[in-house]
């Protein structure tokens, strides 16, 4: 993922095309598919069908540990935040940060925040494998994007959440 992000970046810059390129902040929202193993749409299935949720036992080396640390963006404020810059920044080729700066959370407290929302449990899985990389703490800077278009999200964690895992996907 990585690799092929700055990538895509060294092209856009090297080939001299004028290119928006924008770099999303853990988005959360609707239309996941039904097998995703990201985050969120893991904790809504542990929400509403009390499917287990599995944790990594390696904190912060490799997966999602309970201790790992986000900032949550929801898609309305990305879409807003991603449509303004592309329309109204003069600075194309330039990489901007899209996601929330506030709201920071662990991983165990937003289990917690959940569960109290919906008067449930989660029934936590410790796996020892892995899908991919991750970090302890991931919080965007998104001073450019606040100087350039004068945005930040609008949707708090809260309403956010409860309004996701509520929600309908296309394929429920």
């Amino acid at each position: 993922y990585n690799e092929g992000k700055i990538a895509m970046e060294t092209i856009a810059s090297v080939y001299n095309r004028d290119s928006y390129i924008i770099r999303p902040f853990n988005v959360y929202g609707t239309n996941y598919r039904k097998d995703d193993t990201r985050l969120m749409p893991m904790l809504k299935r542990a929400i509403l069908n009390n499917d287990p949720m599995p944790f990594f036992a390696q904190e912060g080396v490799l997966g999602t540990s309970l201790n790992s640390e986000r900032n949550f963006c929801h898609i309305l404020d990305f879409m807003l935040g991603t449509l303004g810059y592309a329309f109204f920044s003069s600075d194309p080729n330039s990489p901007v940060n899209v996601g929330s700066s506030e709201d920071s959370i662990k991983v165990y407290s937003l289990i917690e925040k959940a569960e109290k929302m919906f008067n449930t449990k989660v029934n936590l899985k410790r796996v020892e494998e892995h899908y991919g990389q991750s970090v302890l703490y991931r919080k965007p800077n998104i001073d450019k994007i606040k100087a350039c278009i004068n945005w930040k999200p609008m949707i708090s964690l809260d309403s956010g959440l409860k309004s996701f895992i509520e929600g309908k996907q296309k394929h429920e």
